[in-house]
């Protein structure tokens, strides 16, 4: 496509061929000492000459102004092609998951395009909480996505959370009370990959991860 545009384009680069002159023939005004009809003759011969003169004139001039035409619907054809093209894509649909629907019990591999690893997490009905203590947990979100926000919750202790996604970009919650859902946006940029979880100041077992966007 991208191809064909800029084909199109030198090919409107290069000027119209220009059109063969129409041969006009320019008559002599009859000489005044032609006497009566032969004179009224040559006269009206003159007069029809100068017409097919005009009517080739104005001929010449509408098959330019045709061309004219033409090559300005093509451009603007163009135009619209190359504003299509050059507009950035639409950025990817928001993807927003509920992590309290989720079946109560282990999470073990992939479930609602997230890759929870095997052992790091369990589902309560209150959203998804790390299986036990002293593990590294972590959870895979889609390839080239970014998690936008995440809603999370301490179930008996005030706590903080951290998040660290593969890129080294971190989210880390003020002091949460707990009971209380609190979503974090993360302003992230970058394809966020393996996200890691880590609760510095309470029990791991405490966190509830309610609900995840990203896109």
């Amino acid at each position: 496509m991208k191809k064909l545009i800029i084909i199109s384009l030198l090919m409107l680069a290069v000027p119209l061929k220009a059109q063969a002159p129409t041969a006009i023939t320019i008559p002599s005004w009859p000489d005044v000492a032609t006497p009566g009809l032969a004179y009224a003759t040559a006269a009206t011969a003159w007069m029809q000459q100068v017409q097919v003169n005009e009517n080739a004139l104005v001929g010449v001039v509408n098959q330019q102004a045709a061309q004219m035409t033409i090559m300005q619907a093509q451009i603007a054809t163009l135009q619209a092609q190359l504003a299509t093209l050059i507009q950035p894509p639409p950025p990817p649909a928001a993807t927003s998951v509920d992590l309290t629907a989720f079946p109560t019990g282990p999470l073990n591999g992939s479930d609602s395009g997230i890759q929870w690893n095997t052992g790091q997490w369990t589902a309560t009905g209150q959203g998804v909480a790390p299986a036990m203590l002293g593990v590294a947990r972590n959870f895979v979100l889609p390839t080239n996505v970014t998690m936008t926000s995440i809603a999370v919750q301490c179930m008996t202790q005030s706590c903080v959370i951290k998040f660290t996604d593969a890129a080294g970009e971190v989210l880390s919650s003020p002091t949460l009370t707990p009971g209380s859902i609190t979503v974090l946006n993360t302003s992230w940029t970058k394809p966020s990959g393996a996200v890691q979880v880590s609760t510095p100041s309470s029990p791991a077992t405490d966190l509830r991860l309610v609900q995840l966007k990203y896109q």
